[in-house]
């Protein structure tokens, strides 16, 4: 399904799903704005609310984790496994500090058995995984050696710095292979003429690592996706001797324990993807927008006078700025960024989108895997004045519109759906609910598809059946028609 063309998916904003699914009645409870405007707190100490945002962490994790890649069912694992952990960012994540849960307690307490020789050569290297990712794959004898005892799965920790305040570089200073150069559309030469990786692929260490890992026979080699960013993951997708992946994000200062659970198999999950990733980024039309997000106006300690009115008397007149650069970002695109391109593009092309979608598309907004399996049953549309739709009906288009000054008579629509559990273990499922908009050609712009309610069950054990209750609003299926092209 995942490779499939479809405009039916499921997806999870995690952090807004935590808040749907309930905080802990600790927290939520404890924390509150007064009729002064001032927050409060109803916990005694620090301590106490160190704990309870602990507890939020791991619910964050567990419910926002996705399973990206689960060959022949590797994952869950027993939690006895005889484990070896690859990649210098096991101890320094991404999205961590000092006092957080690192990988490493949270795989014992889940009761894996981790090669200490590997850790022992870890805990001495301080390569700084946010800057160079330099990964490395000089082991000694005695390293090789404990791979025949702790053999039964090798994790490998991939990650990714980035985010807000520290926008990643499309440029790296690793020039791109033949095979590389073949499957990037879009690279472009730099000003010394050579094409170089960028910041969102494997590096070439990263690379001999995993091809060092595969030549020493481990059962199950498994990947964890470190990073806030979507990551170029094709070749680990297609590659048969990787068996799992497992996107944790930022784990902040306790998810790991969500994440080994969900390894263990104690925690099913069911996170989906809040964005497409596609598998060539050089390929995708923001490519070409986005550079190193910065506008040059002058050298450093040098104050220019932009173009517009007279300012103090400058010549050329404007604003007067000193600062070396602009940051900013023209969305080109319009309303066809992340799954809208990719689902509209697939639509238009008709016999040949799924194709294309096949080939463009790794994983698809929404995505996400689990250890069991789900069924809808029954799907039933209510109107807020109380009008049931079922079967293929239709609904009254006057009822839904309005003009200025009159508002539409129905405002929200309530979409049931029952949810069964039909595998053989408890876990939840996303329900997420789009609109096919009406599109002619000249006139105003629709995605061929457009996400415009979701939900979660409760856990489900096997047989069990849940009818979720998704609330939609009108508006978010109207067309706003700016110009009066329709």
């Amino acid at each position: 399904m995942k490779k499939s063309f479809k405009s039916s998916l499921a997806v999870i904003l995690s952090i807004a799903m935590i808040l749907a699914a309930g905080m802990p009645h600790a927290f939520a409870a404890q924390v509150g704005m007064s009729s002064d405007g001032k927050y409060y707190t109803d916990f005694e100490t620090l301590e106490e609310a160190q704990a309870a945002a602990n507890i939020v962490a791991q619910q964050i994790a567990a419910e926002g984790n996705v399973l990206l890649k689960n060959q022949d069912e590797t994952l869950p694992l027993s939690g006895k496994e005889y484990i070896s952990v690859f990649g210098v960012g096991q101890d320094n994540m991404s999205g961590q500090s000092g006092t957080n849960v690192r990988l490493q307690q949270a795989l014992e307490e889940e009761g894996f058995k981790l090669n200490p020789t590997l850790l022992s050569y870890y805990a001495k290297d301080n390569t700084s995984v946010s800057r160079t990712f330099a990964e490395r794959v000089d082991f000694n004898h005695s390293i090789e050696n404990s791979f025949a005892m702790y053999g039964d799965a090798a994790i490998i920790v991939l990650s990714r710095g980035g985010g807000e305040g520290s926008d990643i570089a499309t440029v790296t200073d690793e020039e791109a292979s033949e095979e590389e150069l073949a499957a990037h559309k879009g690279y472009v030469a730099q000003e010394d003429g050579k094409i170089y990786k960028h910041f969102l692929q494997m590096t070439n260490t990263e690379l001999e690592l995993l091809d060092y890992v595969k030549a020493q026979g481990f059962k199950k080699i498994i990947y964890l996706i470190n990073s806030s960013e979507i990551f170029e993951l094709g070749d680990l997708e297609n590659d048969e001797d990787v068996d799992a992946i497992l996107w944790i994000g930022r784990p902040g200062q306790s998810g790991l324990l969500s994440s080994a659970g969900i390894l263990s198999g104690r925690i099913n999950p069911s996170g989906r993807t809040v964005d497409t990733w596609y598998r060539d980024f050089t390929a995708d039309p923001t490519w070409q927008n986005v550079t190193n997000n910065k506008q040059s106006v002058g050298k450093d300690g040098v104050t220019y006078v932009l173009p517009g009115e007279e300012a103090d008397g400058e010549e050329g007149g404007g604003i007067v700025v000193s600062s070396t650069s602009y940051h900013g970002i023209d969305y080109e695109e319009g309303i066809y960024l992340g799954y809208r391109y990719y689902e509209t593009r697939a639509f238009d092309m008709g016999e040949d989108g799924a194709d294309w979608y096949a080939d463009a598309v790794v994983y698809p907004f929404g995505y996400g895997l689990s250890y069991t399996t789900f069924a809808f049953n029954s799907i039933k549309v209510t109107l807020d004045n109380g009008t049931v739709i079922e079967g293929g009906d239709s609904i009254d288009a006057a009822l839904l519109g309005s003009v200025i000054g009159q508002e539409a008579e129905v405002k929200t629509l309530t979409v049931e759906v029952e949810v069964e559990n039909t595998g053989s273990v408890a876990g939840k499922e996303v329900v997420e609910i789009y609109i096919n908009a009406p599109y002619t050609p000249g006139e105003v712009e629709k995605a061929a598809v457009k996400l415009v309610g979701f939900g979660k069950t409760s856990e489900l054990r096997p047989g069990k059946k849940e009818t979720l209750k998704i609330t939609v609003n009108v508006q978010d299926l109207a067309s706003y028609d700016a110009d009066d092209a329709n």
